[in-house]
């Protein structure tokens, strides 16, 4: 990204600047690179030990990590150090629901929401949290609010379209799958589900777009290959 880019730039000039080492960690940490992430906050303890953003990021990093008591320590010192910081509270909401711990992450969730009522993944998370459990009511209310807020946040989307399958409103999932579509094209959990549904929907022409070009994405792709051989057999195109 541009903003990687700049920020590597920005550190062969001033390789002490620990604000943008930290933003690098966090871009790091939300593309999945977490041990080049563990490198800057590493060089970030070396230059300022008490750097009040370390916590921070490595609850991040720790969370995608899944190693979720880490995640849990780094969050909570987070919060001690800026209890104004809602990013960690979602930290450890996503935690405590990995863990199955759900009053724990639902106070945490709630906590964050007390500060920002609108806080978009506080929102997302508990949406999480009782689709988890099964309440599809709640679940739906707390969806729905994240669209309002912003009608292209896909996990919202993704979301609504597990509550609409669980609740067997297929086509009605099928819709939300294709709207994110129309902003994210390529992804490959987005094709898979639209692919499944439009085949058990019986709409063949759809099942076989959305698995081809799953497997134009992912050529190995097992179940874009049977959602494929399934929808040309029910349409005797054998």
């Amino acid at each position: 990204t541009k903003a990687l880019e700049y920020g590597q730039k920005v550190l062969q000039l001033a390789p002490n600047n620990t604000l943008v080492r930290n933003a690098l960690s966090a871009i790091y940490a939300q593309t999945g690179e977490f041990n080049k992430a563990m490198e800057q906050i590493q060089e970030i303890q070396k230059i300022q030990p008490d750097n009040p953003n370390i916590h921070l990021t490595l609850g991040i990093i720790y969370l995608g990590q899944q190693e979720y008591d880490k995640a849990i320590e780094a969050a909570e010192k987070a919060i001690e150090q800026n209890p104004e910081n809602l990013l960690p509270y979602d930290t450890l909401g996503r935690a405590y629901l990995a863990q199955k711990v759900y009053d724990k992450a639902l106070d945490s969730f709630k906590m964050a929401l007390e500060r920002e009522p609108e806080y978009v993944p506080a929102l997302l998370g508990l949406g999480s949290l009782y689709g988890t459990q099964g309440q599809y009511f709640d679940a739906f209310s707390y969806y729905t609010r994240v669209l309002d807020i912003n009608p292209e946040t896909s996990e919202a989307h993704l979301g609504l379209g597990g509550v609409y399958r669980m609740t067997g409103h297929q086509a009605l999932a099928l819709a939300e799958f294709e709207k994110i579509l129309t902003y994210q094209p390529k992804s490959s959990l987005v094709l898979f589900n639209a692919a499944d549904l439009a085949l058990q929907l019986q709409k063949y022409d759809d099942a076989i777009a959305y698995s081809s070009r799953l497997l134009t994405e992912n050529p190995q792709h097992i179940n874009a290959q049977y959602i494929l051989a399934q929808a040309y057999l029910s349409k005797g195109e054998v």
